[in-house]
Formats: structure tokens, C-alpha cells, sequence
């Protein structure tokens, strides 16, 4: 080996580009660094990178965290990290952080240098100052960059383009050229490439505008659960966005739209400087109205009265939670699932079985005996009696029983009614004297069953609300 080679260090590069510009591109850094390192008798034995990833946090950079986790472990390939400039290490808005990462370096032994940076990596006075002054501007850099860009969303948006995420369902991204016309319906994922391209939001197709309705008239005029709605459209082969399956969450997406009566609204919140989400004053909310309504304004407000009236009960506490179903059942005179959906002051039926257990549970605490039969729809009633026996039927019949037999089982309540009125699978398979599990399980007599849950239910009540029969069976 020469001496001149006696004095070659081994090297990892980092590098990291946000979208910011060309110029910051990985190979336009690799390059700048490879000749930094030539001339100054560096070779790059390790390459670590963040591609796409903004320098504001380290939580989302794999490729830092990758780097840091190198250089502490004593058997490292590397003596020196080089990284382009002090904006490419991090544009941390705590510039103590950034001291932060490249100390723990210097006291692992390997010593950082800013290839691209007009002072001298010697950790002098002059050098200090100059990257702590750097730091700064870095962090400033990004503070005025998101200023901008989020005044220039408010702008655009006040002007009624769709300012990013995917279109909700029912509705269509439409791309627009440089005169406003349009030019096609963007894709799910699909994004605008050229920079004066706008994109707005419009009506999609009939077929699922007529599903949006149907999802408003189902939750607002018939007053069923979001979970109802749900499964009501997967009952119909009905799917969502992307060909997945509905559920609550999807159904109450379309309900809270404002689309729906043609206003697109921006800035309920916000992600600035990647901080947590944060709600955004009222004032400073963007709502512009870009098309006629799809679905009546007067169904619109009465699902949304009803989406803020089970938005505040569901975080009543559970004595505030009893206490509104004694108060319900005071006005009326008995309760069921029905007439708890159709009541505004009281919480929704899904609310109690997730606070209780079941709707059951919850009658029990406030001590209301209800009548033997019990609705499912279209004016079908059952007792108790006879949804045990049916499940001892299914029993006899196969061996054991599934939620898929008693689903397809058509003299028997669905699933939901099920779950709704017993609480579990698994409690109405205790009721019906079922012990054991699938094939070994065993027939003991549903009457014999029910009336030892009821014998149960009794002592539970006269004990008190904090007692309940749930913790006697499963």
C-alpha cells in the first residue's frame, strides 16, 4: 500500500431529497460528495438515503435512523458520515435537535462533514457559528415554504379546486388544462403532471349518486344504524371505493360530506409543519359552493342533527348513558331498539351493547323486564323461547352451529338482531344449553337455560346496578 493510501478513511454518505427541487436530487448529492471525498481522501464505503422524505422529523427518515443506528455500534464499516449540506441532515425546527444527532456521532467517534458548505468541518469557533446560524435558516426555510404553500391552497380552493386526497364516494376527480377545460376523470390514485393543471371535484356516476340517497334516506328519514346501513348495502352487492365492503365508519364518511349538497369545504384541519392534527377556528374554514345539491338539503340536515346528537351521547358516561334510557323509557312506557334509534336525546342502540355488553345488559341495569317478543323487521316478532329451540334445532340437525347456519337458517332472527338482542354468539349458545365448543358441545334443554339466566337476572337486581348476569355465564 502507498502512502497515499495510508491515509484513506473509510466514509458513509447520506443523502435525502424532499420534493423540493432538482437540484437536491440523490445523484446530483452523490456526485457533489464523491468529489468532496476525492479530494479529501475519503472513500464511501456505506450509502444511506431518504428519498421523498421531508427533513422536519426523524420519526419518518428510516434512512437516518438506519445511519445512527451504524455509527453507534463499535464494529461499524466507518470512520466519517459526509452529507451535502446542513438543510440535507435535517430541517429540524429545534435546531438543538440537529446538534443533537451529530453530537451523539462525534461521541460514537465519527465525525460529520458538510460537503457543499463554505466553512471548514474543523468544529472550530467559525464553524460552530455558521452551523448553528444554518440550522436556523433551515428551520425557517421550511416555516415560510409552508406559509406559502398553505396560503396558495386557500387561494385555490376559494377558486373551488380540489386541493388533494382522493375523491369521496359518489363523486370524481375531474383534471383540468391550462384554459379550464376538462380533459379526463382522474383515477383513484392518480395525480395532475403538469404544473398550471387544476383539478375540481364533480358528481360521479348516477349509480352511485342514487346509493349516496339511499344512505341519507336509510340514516336520516328511516333512522337506522350506521351498521345497519352498512349491511344493507353489502347485502345488495353494493361495494365501496376501491371494491371493498361497507361498514359504519364508510357510511358516516358519506354522511358528514357537504358535497352532498354541493359545497366543498377545506381547512377543518390541519398537519402544518408536520404537528399533530389540529382542528381549525371556524373563521379560517374554506366552504364554496361548486354544483346544485345531490341529495336534498332537508335530508342532508336532518342526518347531520342526528350525527351531532349521537356524536355528544356517545361521550356521555355511563350513569349519564342509563340515566337518559330511564328517561326514555319514562316517556314512553317501554323501550326497544327502534324507539331508542328514532329518540334525538338518547344515545344510539350501538353505543349501549359497546358500554354494556348488550342491549340486554343494558336493560337489566336499569332494572326494566322487557316483554318476551322481540321485533326484527317487517313487523316479525320472536320470543326468546324460540330462538333457543331453533338453535338447538340447527344442533340436532348438523352437529353444531355457526353464525353462517343460523344466518342462512330463514325461520330464525339475522345476526344482527341477534347480537342486538342477546349480546354475543357465544351468551346465546350458553342460554340454549350448549356446552362445549363446535361438535362436542351438548344439548340441555333451552327452557332449563333461560329460566336460570332469569333466575340470575333476578338476584342480579335485587343486588344492585353493579351487579349483572354476565359475570354468571359467558
Amino acid at each position: 500500500m502507498s502512502p497515499a493510501d495510508d491515509r484513506v478513511l473509510r466514509a458513509a454518505q447520506y443523502l435525502r431529497m424532499s420534493t423540493e427541487n432538482q437540484k437536491y436530487s440523490l445523484e446530483n448529492q452523490a456526485a457533489a460528495i464523491a468529489t468532496y471525498a476525492a479530494e479529501h481522501c475519503y472513500q464511501i464505503v456505506e450509502t444511506f438515503a431518504d428519498p421523498g422524505r421531508s427533513g422536519l422529523k426523524i420519526t419518518n427518515r428510516p434512512g437516518l435512523q438506519a445511519l445512527l443506528a451504524a455509527t453507534l455500534n463499535p464494529s461499524r464499516a466507518f470512520d466519517a458520515i459526509l452529507v451535502l449540506d446542513v438543510s440535507r441532515w435535517g430541517r429540524f425546527q429545534d435546531a438543538d435537535e440537529a446538534a443533537h444527532y451529530e453530537y451523539l456521532c462525534r461521541a460514537a467517534g465519527v465525525h460529520v462533514e458538510y460537503c457543499g458548505e463554505g466553512f471548514d468541518n474543523d468544529g472550530g469557533f467559525v464553524a460552530t457559528i455558521a452551523k448553528n446560524l444554518k440550522r436556523a435558516m433551515a428551520a425557517e426555510f421550511s416555516r415560510e415554504l409552508s406559509a406559502k404553500v398553505a396560503r396558495a391552497q386557500k387561494q385555490q380552493a376559494m377558486l373551488g379546486y380540489w386541493q388533494g386526497g382522493p375523491a369521496p364516494y359518489g363523486f370524481r376527480r375531474v383534471l383540468l388544462d391550462r384554459t379550464g377545460a376538462p380533459k379526463c376523470i382522474m383515477a383513484l390514485h392518480e395525480m395532475k403532471a403538469m404544473r398550471g393543471e387544476r383539478v375540481v371535484i364533480r358528481p360521479g356516476p348516477g349509480e352511485e349518486i342514487a346509493v349516496v340517497r339511499d344512505i341519507f334516506r336509510l340514516y336520516g328519514s328511516r333512522r337506522k344504524a350506521a351498521s345497519q346501513v352498512a349491511a344493507h348495502l353489502n347485502a345488495r352487492g353494493i361495494l365501496w371505493r376501491d371494491g371493498e365492503v361497507w361498514n359504519g365508519g364508510r357510511v358516516r364518511s358519506v354522511l358528514h360530506n357537504e358535497l352532498a349538497v354541493g359545497i366543498m369545504v377545506w381547512n377543518r384541519s390541519d398537519q402544518l409543519m408536520r404537528r399533530g392534527r389540529r382542528k381549525r377556528p371556524p373563521s379560517e374554514v374554506v366552504r364554496v359552493r361548486i354544483f346544485p345539491p345531490v341529495v336534498p338539503v332537508r335530508l342532508f340536515n336532518a342526518a347531520k342533527r342526528r350525527l351531532v346528537q349521537r356524536a355528544y351521547c356517545a361521550k356521555k358516561s355511563d350513569a349519564e348513558l342509563l340515566d337518559g334510557l330511564r328517561a326514555l323509557l319514562g316517556r314512553v312506557g317501554r323501550l326497544t331498539t327502534d324507539i331508542i334509534r328514532d329518540d334525538p336525546l338518547t344515545a344510539s342502540d350501538n353505543t349501549y351493547c359497546k358500554r354494556f355488553g348488550s342491549i340486554r345488559a343494558a336493560y337489566e341495569k336499569i332494572g326494566y323486564d322487557r316483554q318476551p317478543a322481540w321485533r326484527v323487521g317487517d313487523g316479525v316478532r320472536f320470543t326468546d323461547e324460540q330462538v333457543l329451540e331453533g338453535v338447538q334445532s340447527l344442533h340436532r340437525r348438523h352437529g353444531y352451529v355457526s353464525a353462517s347456519m343460523i344466518a342462512a337458517e330463514p325461520t330464525m332472527p339475522g345476526i344482527h338482531s341477534i347480537y342486538q338482542h342477546f349480546g354475543s354468539l357465544k351468551r346465546l349458545y350458553w342460554l340454549a344449553g350448549l356446552r362445549g365448543n363446535g361438535r362436542r358441545a351438548q344439548i340441555m334443554g333451552s327452557r332449563r337455560g333461560l329460566q336460570a339466566y332469569r333466575e340470575r337476572a333476578a338476584v342480579s337486581a335485587a343486588k344492585g346496578p353493579s351487579s349483572g348476569p354476565a359475570a354468571d355465564g359467558p
